[in-house]
């Protein structure tokens, strides 16, 4: 219990996101998809 079992990531130009809107845009979706994953390996 409690083992990490996977790992999300995610990489861009520094051009295209300043921090502050990967943490509004990008951040939320990671969640998101982190959720999934652990929904799908503890059911």
């Amino acid at each position: 219990a409690g083992r990490t079992v996977a790992a999300i990531n995610v990489s861009t130009q520094s051009a295209r996101f300043s921090v502050e809107a990967m943490e509004r845009e990008i951040l939320p979706v990671l969640l998101q998809a982190r959720q999934r994953v652990e929904a799908f390996f503890f059911v």
